[in-house]
């Protein structure tokens, strides 16, 4: 009889230091004034990364982890906020800009846009309903106009024209 051995092996993967950390922007709703602005931070290391949050122009962290969450967003959260990824074999760091709305929503501007399509849209087709019949009744009248002052033109020509050579007149005119 022989006796089974199992052996299982398990791969240790080298350390090594954080890849460019990815970095992303998620809120309850747009990024506007005293919305909540979630920005999150991950990155390969091995061993694990340590995070902390940074802004732009000023020396200390902002938070530490690899979610900060700015609750009350405001004017002066505006700027660029970097991720730095880091552990005992290095440090990687990524950006990203968050801007501040001045209280004006994305879905307030666009419903502004919709309503001035809106009454753009019902502004020509008014037009092209009401206005366009009288504006081609007015060009009919005047194209009439012209038609009839051309026959008019017409027989005065002809009344005052003389008579070409091998051409005959269909009327003739005397004058006495």
């Amino acid at each position: 009889m022989h006796a089974q051995i199992n052996t299982i092996f398990t791969y240790i993967a080298p350390p090594d230091a954080p890849k460019l950390p990815s970095v992303s922007v998620s809120s309850s709703a747009e990024i506007v004034e005293g919305s909540s602005v979630t920005l999150t931070c991950s990155s390969d290391a091995n061993p694990a990364a340590n995070y902390t949050w940074y802004k732009e122009d000023e020396d200390s962290p902002k938070a530490s982890g690899q979610i900060f969450i700015i609750t009350d967003f405001r004017d002066e959260h505006s700027g660029s906020y970097s991720c730095e990824a880091q552990n005992m074999r290095g440090r990687s760091n990524s950006t990203l800009h968050l801007l501040f709305l001045a209280g004006a929503s994305r879905s307030r501007i666009g419903r502004t846009l919709s309503l001035f399509l809106f009454v753009i849209v019902i502004s020509v087709y008014l037009w092209i309903r009401y206005g366009f019949p009288n504006q081609r009744r007015e060009l009919r009248l005047r194209l009439h106009s012209i038609s009839q002052a051309n026959v008019r033109l017409l027989l005065v020509k002809e009344i005052f024209q003389e008579p070409q050579e091998g051409v005959s007149s269909r009327s003739t005119w005397t004058h006495g």
